[in-house]
């Protein structure tokens, strides 16, 4: 049995393949079902109820021989490799690598989907007017271009009191680079596993800057008793925070850029579920020119709800291939199987 999984850490999702076939994304049975949307690092090792891959991978192969193909960062695998450790160290299992970055896949398909929403509520030409999306869908261009111009946030999080705690709770999946002055009770230390909960943050992702040794010594004593408390305790922090800054700040990065361009073809999507009520207005409108009964506030309506079908029967094929460019990375439809 041969399982290949393609692990992409932007959106962050698992893709798997079984012996070449693609298990299905939305079997709530499948293999990995239960974590494929969550940071790979968050559902390798056992927790709560999930029993972890290791354990996982044994129950599906059930003594049969298992092979397992890792598409994905060195990084990331590196991590899969060392949990899987002792399923290849007694034959059980035999783990490979495939090198696959899917950001630079995804640096040129948000590069796309943003130029392609740029274009579809820019003004333009349409017959002797220009179309100007304002003013046509106020409303929703507006929120538009506000999601569009809306920053991204920092790949960092510091925590030094408690507001920037609850600011880092809040954003998820950043990392957290943990100041002295908050680390002044076991209390502290233990309110820091509230960041791990999404399952878009790990322990080690959450450095924690202790420049005094025995105070060091003592807090690592402390959270080595927990399985979710393998937070990185350093006196001087430049290392590990490099690391984290190498494996997890342009996923993040892209992550952002990612959720403000799906905000915003959602946005554009919305438009469309008002076209039908926009074409039985303006059905309703020309009947009533047909009598010679629309006055003139009524010909500008009809010419606005003209205006406005116009825009959206020219936008519906730049708008699916803005979702298409949205929906995940390309990867081999075989998995990767014939390379």
């Amino acid at each position: 049995m041969k399982i290949d999984l393609w692990y992409d850490p932007v959106q962050p999702e698992t893709t798997v393949f079984l012996n070449g076939e693609p298990i299905d994304r939305h079997d709530i049975y499948g293999f990995l079902y239960p974590v494929r949307r969550y940071l790979l690092q968050s559902w390798l090792k056992a927790s709560g109820s999930w029993p972890g891959l290791l354990e996982q991978l044994r129950g599906m192969a059930r003594q049969e021989p298992l092979s397992v193909c890792f598409h994905g960062r060195r990084q990331d695998f590196e991590d899969l490799e060392n949990a899987l450790t002792p399923a290849a160290d007694s034959g059980e299992t035999a783990v490979a690598f495939q090198p696959w970055d899917a950001a630079p896949l995804w640096e040129e398909q948000l590069r796309e989907a943003e130029a392609g929403i740029q274009k579809m509520i820019a003004a333009e030409a349409g017959g002797e007017a220009v179309l100007t999306p304002e003013k046509l869908f106020p409303d929703e261009i507006g929120t538009i271009r506000q999601t569009l111009a809306h920053p991204i946030a920092p790949w960092l999080s510091e925590v030094y009191d408690e507001p920037s705690y609850r600011n880092a709770r809040a954003l998820g999946g950043t990392c957290c680079y943990v100041h002295p002055e908050f680390l002044d009770s076991y209390e502290k230390l233990d309110r820091l596993q509230e960041l791990t909960r999404s399952m878009l943050r790990t322990e080690e992702m959450i450095v924690c800057a202790v420049p005094d040794d025995r105070r060091r010594e003592d807090l690592s004593r402390y959270a080595g008793q927990f399985s979710a408390m393998n937070f990185v305790f350093a006196a001087d922090t430049a290392a590990p925070l490099a690391e984290l800054e190498l494996k997890f700040s342009r996923p993040l990065q892209l992550r952002g850029r990612l959720s403000r361009c799906r905000l915003a073809a959602a946005a554009l999507d919305r438009l469309y579920n008002k076209e039908t009520a926009i074409r039985e207005e303006n059905k309703r409108l020309c009947e009533l020119e047909k009598k010679q009964e629309l006055n003139a506030r009524g010909m500008r309506e009809k010419i606005r709800c003209g205006e406005k079908l116009y825009w959206l029967n020219k936008k519906r094929i730049p708008l699916q291939q803005v979702h298409e460019l949205l929906a995940a990375a390309s990867i081999p439809s075989d998995g990767g199987t014939q390379t």
